[in-house]
Parts: C-alpha cells; structure tokens; sequence
C-alpha cells in the first residue's frame, strides 16, 4: 500500500511541478503565462540564432535559469514560451521549439528566439548603414546585443537585423539587411494579434 502511494505521489509531483515544462492544451484560448527571464541567460539563447553549435540549451536548462515553470502554446507547427525580461522591460523575449521534438525527447532543445519590440516598425525611424548606434539607442533603448548583432521583431512582424562595430572610436550600424528566418516574423506577428484580443 505504501509503495502505492509512493508512486501516485511522485506522478502527481511529475504533473504538478517536477516537469520543466507545461503544454497548454489545444482547447485553452489563453496565451501562455510569461516568465522571467535574466538578461545573461537571454543573450545565451540568443546566441544560437547566429552560430551553429550541435547542444543546444535545452527547455529545462531554461526551467532553471527562470525558477519557474515555463509554459508553452502550441503555434503553426512549433511550440513556444514567451518571457519578460528584467533589465529591459521594455521587449518580450519568445522562444520557439519544434513540435515534433515533444514526443521524441523529453526536453526538446531550442529552435530559434527572438527580442519583441511592442513599436511597429512604422512608428520608429528606418535604421541604416553608417548610422551610430545612438539612433538605434534612442529608439529600442539599450540592447542586449550579442557580439555586435542585434535582431528583433516589430509587433507588425518586421525583422531588423544589423551589425554593430567601432569605427573611429564610435560604434556605428555597419550592415542592415532582412531577418535570418523571416516565417517566425510572421508568426509573432500573429501571436501578437492573439494576444491583442484577449486584453
């Protein structure tokens, strides 16, 4: 009897919290509760858009690094959370990991992540090359760029994506060009326009 106890206590811990992870059912319209996120842990994620590693942080490392359980939706094909990150109020942080990763391995590695600027790319002015990164600055406040590279999505999907260097003593905007993986511009876009509804 008691090893029977044991056993359904130890289920219900698994369900309850000892998972790294919720899956929202398909039936619940609610967008999936944020999380916070620290800004060092943010820029580690961050980092595998741009370099090709073969380990990827993986969904309960991230479990970790938020104390808390991180919540997904499911969403054209991936699942996704989304974060609040402390330093900088000001962007969401939403994570994406492929759907079919849920059933072969039991914590599913990440698939791509993007900053989450709440300006439409209409409202702000358009950044080019040779700009300093004052002007970047003044309209996305300080970044959490990764060795120079800044890529962030406006609510009306836009991706800017530019490099940052030093030239002459001043860091400047040395390259403007689209998103690397422009479908997740489309699809923050959409959760966006979810999320919208249900305020």
């Amino acid at each position: 009897m008691k090893r029977i106890r044991f056993t359904l206590l130890c289920i219900l811990l698994f369900f309850t919290g000892c998972s790294p992870y919720t899956v929202m059912p398909d039936t619940d319209n609610r967008p999936p509760s944020a999380s916070v996120l620290p800004i060092s842990q943010a820029r580690f994620i961050y980092m595998y858009n741009f370099f090709s590693f073969t380990v990827k942080p993986t969904i309960d490392k991230i479990k970790g690094w938020t104390k808390e359980t991180v919540v997904v939706k499911e969403w054209d094909g991936y699942y996704y959370s989304k974060h609040t990150i402390t330093e900088v109020p000001e962007l969401s942080y939403y994570i994406f990991y492929h759907k079919e990763d849920y059933s072969n391995i039991p914590t599913p590695m990440v698939c791509y992540s993007y900053f989450v600027s709440s300006t439409s790319s209409e409202d702000v002015s358009e950044i080019q090359v040779g700009d300093p990164y004052s002007k970047f600055q003044e309209q996305y406040g300080d970044f959490p760029d990764i060795e120079g590279r800044v890529e962030l999505v406006h609510s009306d999907g836009e991706i800017l994506f530019c490099r940052i260097d030093r030239i002459d003593g001043e860091l400047k905007i040395v390259d403007v060009r689209p998103g690397l993986r422009e479908e997740f511009g489309t699809m923050i876009k959409e959760i966006l326009e979810f999320e919208a509804t249900l305020e």
